[in-house]
């Protein structure tokens, strides 16, 4: 008997495995989906990590952007469109995607810019709808313009040289800028440490009396250290917990305080600035 015990027992360990193994569920796949826009194009691609990419929306109107929805809502079973990217402007490439957006929400855009010649059959509609994708950021507008005429001004943008041309057609703030650094230019793109290089060296700047201000936070690299009183009724803690979350080099505290938390827990708020101080910020 107990050698059968000792069997039962070797079985069973042997065989777990084995079970878990089959019962595990099977790695997800990549999916293409070439969806029938009549012409044109229109290919939902889905990565077993679940992120799409829509390459096209075929053309104006509700009919490919029905089709394009419900293949992406129904049969891939996603919630959004991750990254929507126009290969040109013609019509039955384009022009869905007016249409579609209003279906499903599409979360990053990519085209190529605006022609400089606009093909015949394209929309005016279309044109505007692209035109008014740019809204001004009214703080950074205002921190201009407070700086206009007090510092040189230099813009540091990721964008086209189309996007550029018609964006300082449109708004004339963009004039008080001294010169500027362009990603399309200078071949590589913010947050990465090679434009802002760039930047320095393009207009003979000093790093060390340079001070870049970027109006995306995602894009401030810059350790930050936010500390905000748990009982703050003027300035809620929630927006301490926003700059966290959107900051990616940030340690958030909160501290036993309300609006002046150097003053109601100085000792807690000097130990955390002493801390960041002496080298804090290089674990964030």
């Amino acid at each position: 008997m107990k050698s059968k015990k000792c069997l039962s027992a070797f079985l069973f360990v042997a065989l777990t495995p084995f079970c878990s193994a089959a019962m595990r569920a099977a790695p997800k796949s990549l999916d293409i989906y070439f969806i029938d826009v009549e012409g044109g194009a229109a290919t939902l691609i889905v990565t077993p990590t679940g992120e799409s990419l829509l390459v096209d929306s075929g053309f104006p109107g509700d009919r490919d952007a029905g089709r394009i929805a419900h293949v992406a809502l129904e049969v891939a079973g996603l919630k959004q469109i991750d990254h929507c990217l126009i290969t040109h402007w013609h019509r039955d490439h384009v022009g869905g995607v007016p249409a579609l957006a209003k279906l499903i929400p599409i979360k990053n855009y990519y085209d190529h810019g605006l022609p400089r010649t606009i093909a015949s059959d394209m929309q005016a509609e279309f044109i505007a709808a692209w035109e008014d994708i740019f809204v001004p950021n009214e703080p950074m507008v205002d921190l201009v313009e407070t700086l206009h005429g007090r510092f040189p001004l230099y813009l540091l943008s990721n964008t086209s040289d189309i996007h550029r041309d018609y964006i300082f057609r449109r708004y004339d703030f963009f004039g008080r800028f001294t010169a500027g650094t362009y990603s399309y230019e200078a071949k590589t793109s913010k947050p990465g440490r090679g434009i802002y290089e760039i930047t320095l060296q393009q207009h003979g700047l000093e790093a060390a009396s340079t001070f870049f201000i970027d109006d995306l936070l995602p894009n401030i690299e810059t350790p930050v250290q936010i500390i905000t009183g748990d009982h703050d009724t003027g300035v809620l803690p929630v927006n301490g917990d926003y700059l966290h979350e959107r900051l990616p080099h940030s340690k958030s505290d909160k501290v036993d305080a309300g609006h002046f938390p150097w003053a109601d827990a100085a000792d807690q708020y000097a130990r955390l600035i002493i801390d960041w101080w002496n080298g804090g910020y290089q674990r964030v």
